[in-house]
């Protein structure tokens, strides 16, 4: 859902097929600027491709420039190859998305502060084969991601949320080591398919048009996805969140990860 920088409030104020709450709270730049000092990262700032204006977003980059926040990686949007209503309100198809996002990083780059910030844009893995428009966004975003050379994205972001194929809960015993062995192999498997299909895509791309720097990829969500397992938040997610990480660690084109279970709730989260 959008959120307002500025008011530091959820954003509705284009009609879109949803309601959200309009209740101001506390959740200002400044307050993250000190958690960022506390542990000296470098964060991406994910704008509002939803509801808001270039100038009202460029102007929160402004803004965390003020407070000295750095202001080296932007990602356009989350997740827009789903089929929420809103999400095909806003942009049809992805090539609406792409012409949006290759609009919004040449006017982002020809700024001087924000000249050499790296921009991503959405892109999408199809585990199983999903369909939908899921299936062909990465293809329309690679074909489209060139219009201009000079300031062109830079990445694009993929989430990898996937189950471990077990429905009962692993338990310590002996009997069990079969069973979280398949629960642990399945980051392997998954990372095969991941570099054949999607990181093999994007490397063609980068061989074909020799972009300068290439492609990258950020990894901006993945972790263990159960709706219906018992091994969410145990010593077993654990593991397979290691695995994962380090599985997306074998590819240099992979730049950047995040792993959603270190800052979730109980149901996602590992801890």
């Amino acid at each position: 859902m959008p959120f307002d920088w500025y008011y530091t409030r959820l954003s509705h104020k284009r009609e879109i097929p949803f309601h959200a709450p309009n209740d101001p709270f506390v959740n200002d730049m400044s307050l993250f600027k000190i958690s960022n000092d506390i542990v000296g990262g470098r964060p991406i700032f994910q704008l509002n491709s939803m509801t808001s204006s270039f100038n009202y977003e460029v102007a929160s980059l402004y803004r965390a420039g003020e407070l000295n926040l750095p202001v080296k990686y932007v990602e356009l949007g989350n997740e827009f190859y789903l089929g929420d209503e809103q999400f095909k309100e806003r942009f049809p198809s992805s090539l609406d998305y792409i012409n949006y996002a290759n609009e919004f990083t040449d006017k982002l780059k020809a700024i001087v502060p924000f000249a050499d910030t790296k921009v991503a844009v959405v892109g999408a893995s199809t585990p199983n084969g999903i369909p939908g428009r899921r299936a062909l966004w990465l293809d329309v975003i690679l074909q489209n991601i060139n219009k201009y050379p000079t300031h062109r994205p830079d990445a694009i972001t993929i989430h990898e949320y996937y189950s471990s194929g077990l429905t009962d809960q692993i338990v310590v015993t002996p009997l069990a080591n079969s069973t979280i062995g398949r629960m642990l192999q399945k980051p392997f498997s998954r990372r095969d398919d991941l570099f054949a299909d999607e990181l093999y895509d994007i490397a063609l791309t980068n061989l074909n048009l020799s972009p300068s720097p290439p492609l990258e990829v950020w990894l901006t969500e993945y972790n263990l996805d159960e709706s219906t397992g018992k091994n969410v938040g145990t010593w077993a997610h654990g593991l397979f969140n290691a695995i994962q990480t380090l599985t997306y660690l074998e590819s240099p084109l992979i730049t950047h990860i995040n792993s959603h279970a270190m800052t979730l709730t109980q149901f996602l989260g590992i801890f």
